[in-house]
């Protein structure tokens, strides 16, 4: 197994695990977006994404519009230092980080708890996209909302087990009478 950190210790994950038996072909590619920030602290917001989109063989063109569609500001503020940016400029940033992987499974920790409407928004937008593309989109979250809006299926997590994953559909119908 190799990881690539592209920060200290809580940074985006590049993690590509390979199989140890030869029947086992495939490889499998997670990218983990943290609840904090995970981009390099003293680089520019268009720098970190750059650095990223490179390592994804993601063009230019494409850091571009995603800065655009994360709402990142003029070049001006797409130059800034990431730690001198707002909290939630730095949380879109790293969300559209991990979006610009390519990564075929996206692993992110509560990504639109306590953001605003517009980071929230562009989350959930930036989930669906994946979702759209073929990729599998894992993400904590408190929010009941959130898991209407975004999910297909839900997983509990009692005492540290993962409960048996359902639709909400299913979920709903075997609640429907406990509340």
């Amino acid at each position: 197994m190799w990881a690539m950190l592209l920060s200290r210790s809580n940074g985006i994950q590049l993690l590509r695990k390979r199989a140890h038996h030869s029947s086992e072909k495939r490889v499998q590619d997670l990218t983990f977006c943290p609840r904090e920030n995970s981009l390099h602290p003293l680089l520019s917001l268009k720098s970190n994404l750059s650095i990223i989109a490179g390592l994804a063989g993601q063009s230019m063109e494409t850091v571009e519009k995603m800065l655009s569609l994360a709402a990142l500001g003029d070049e001006n503020q797409q130059e800034s230092i990431f730690w001198r940016c707002g909290r939630m400029e730095r949380r879109r940033a790293c969300v559209t980080a991990a979006a610009l992987t390519r990564s075929p499974m996206l692993l992110l920790e509560a990504p639109s708890d306590m953001v605003d409407l517009k980071t929230r928004l562009y989350t959930w937008n930036v989930m669906r996209e994946a979702q759209r593309a073929g990729r599998t989109v894992i993400f904590t979250t408190n929010s009941t909302e959130e898991c209407e809006v975004i999910c297909d299926r839900i997983g509990f997590v009692s005492k540290g087990k993962l409960l048996p994953i359902r639709t909400i559909a299913e979920l709903k119908q075997k609640f429907r009478n406990t509340h």
